[in-house]
C-alpha cells in the first residue's frame, strides 16, 4: 500500500470514532431536560418541621396540714392536755399542747380527722372532723370535771408541779398495785359522790403501795384521805427501797412516815436495819368520814407535817435521809366495814422553806 492509501484510510477511520462518540453522549433535549430538574431541585422550598406541644406540668397536690388549739373555760388554752390523731400511726400521732394550747400536724393523708383530747381536771372529748387542702385550725373547747384537779390547783405559788393524780380517768399512774387492783386496792367512785373517782383499800389485809420510777428531792406531797370505822392510814415521803449505804452499814429501807391511828398521829423517821425514830409533834386524831388534807413536805432536810392547813410537825434533821418517791399504806383493820379513802395526789417541787396551801378548814 502506497504510503498516499494509507493516509486515506488512517483519516477515515478518525472521521468515523468521531462519530462515534459524539452519537454516544446526551442528545440536546436530554441535556436541556437535565438542566431544568436541577434547577427546580435548586429553588424548592424547605419542608416546615410540625410544631410540638410543651409539656404541661402536673400540678403538686397541697397537704393537708392541721393545728388543733384546746381550750377551757373562759376560752383560756389548757397548757399539756393530751391530743392523739387517730390517722397518724407513728409516734407523732400523740401529742401535748404547748404554752398556747396548741398542737400541730403536717402533710395528712385525707380529709377526715378523728381527734381524742385530755386534760387534766377536765372531761375528756373525742371529735371528729374534715379538712381541706393547705393549713387548718381547729378549736376545741373542754368541759370541766367538778371533781378534777387542775395543775394550776395542785401547788401553791411559787412551787412546780411534778406529779399529779385524781383518779377521774379510772387510772392510778405510776400506782402499779391499784392499777391492778391488787393488795386489796381498788379503784371506783366515791359512794357520796358517783361521779368523783377514788382510791379504795377496805382494810381487810395489808395494803402497801408507793409510786413507781419517781425521786424526789425538797419536795411537798399532798393528797386527801378519809377514815371510814377504826383503820390506820400511812403516808410516806423520801421512800426508798433500794439498799445503799451509809457509815454503819447497809440500808434496806428508809422513809418518813406519819401513822394516823384511830388512837392519834404518830410520826416516824425509819431505816431500816438500823434505829427507827419517833419524831413526836402534836397528836391530832381524825375524824372518820370526812375528808382530811394532808401536806407533808421536806426540804433542805427539815420534815414537816400539815393537817387541815395545821402544822403538827417540824423535825430538822441532822442526818438527812436520801432523796425517795412518795407512798400510802392501809393495816389490817379487825373493825368490820373499815375503809380507807384516798383521793387528789400531787407532788410540787419546793425552791424555798415551806408554806402551806391554804384550805377551807384552815381559814
Amino acid at each position: 500500500m502506497s504510503f498516499k492509501r494509507f493516509l486515506q484510510w488512517s483519516l477515515l477511520f478518525l472521521l468515523l470514532g468521531s462519530g462515534l462518540l459524539i452519537s454516544c453522549g446526551p442528545s440536546p433535549e436530554e441535556i436541556a431536560a437535565t438542566e431544568v430538574a436541577l434547577t427546580a431541585a435548586a429553588v424548592t422550598d424547605t419542608p416546615i418541621p410540625t410544631p410540638t406541644d410543651t409539656p404541661t406540668p402536673t400540678a403538686t397536690p397541697v397537704p393537708y396540714d392541721l393545728s388543733v388549739i384546746v381550750t377551757g373555760e373562759e376560752d383560756a388554752p389548757i397548757v399539756g392536755a393530751h391530743v392523739v390523731l387517730a390517722e397518724v400511726v407513728d409516734e407523732t400521732g400523740s401529742q401535748t399542747t404547748d404554752d398556747v394550747g396548741q398542737v400541730f400536724w403536717y402533710d395528712l393523708p385525707g380529709e377526715t380527722v378523728n381527734i381524742s383530747i385530755s386534760a387534766q381536771g377536765y372531761f375528756p372529748l373525742d371529735v371528729t372532723d374534715s379538712v381541706e387542702h393547705g393549713i387548718n385550725q381547729i378549736t376545741i373547747s373542754l368541759e370541766r370535771d367538778p371533781h378534777g384537779v387542775l395543775p394550776s390547783e395542785a401547788c401553791a405559788p411559787g412551787e412546780r408541779l411534778l406529779y399529779i393524780e385524781d383518779f377521774q380517768d379510772g387510772k392510778a399512774q405510776g400506782w402499779e398495785e391499784i392499777e391492778f387492783r391488787a393488795q386489796g386496792w381498788d379503784l371506783g367512785p366515791f359512794p357520796d359522790a358517783p361521779g368523783d373517782r377514788v382510791v379504795i383499800h377496805h382494810a381487810d389485809n395489808d395494803g402497801q403501795v408507793w409510786l413507781q420510777d419517781h425521786k424526789f428531792e425538797d419536795t411537798v406531797f399532798r393528797l386527801q384521805i378519809m377514815p371510814q370505822g377504826r383503820v390506820v392510814i400511812v403516808v410516806a415521803n423520801d421512800w426508798v427501797v433500794v439498799p445503799y449505804e451509809i457509815e454503819e452499814g447497809t440500808v434496806n429501807f428508809s422513809a418518813y412516815s406519819v401513822f394516823f391511828d384511830p388512837g392519834g398521829t404518830n410520826k416516824f423517821r425509819a431505816q431500816d436495819p438500823f434505829r427507827t425514830i419517833e419524831l413526836g409533834g402534836a397528836n391530832p386524831i381524825l375524824r372518820r368520814g370526812e375528808w382530811h388534807n394532808i401536806e407533808m413536805s421536806t426540804f433542805d432536810g427539815t420534815f414537816e407535817v400539815w393537817l387541815d392547813g395545821w402544822r403538827i410537825l417540824t423535825y430538822k434533821d441532822p442526818h438527812p435521809l436520801p432523796a425517795g418517791t412518795v407512798a400510802i399504806q392501809v393495816w389490817p383493820s379487825e373493825d368490820e366495814g373499815a375503809t380507807a379513802y384516798f383521793n387528789n395526789l400531787a407532788v410540787c417541787e419546793l425552791t424555798a422553806p415551806f408554806v402551806t396551801k391554804p384550805t377551807p378548814e384552815s381559814q
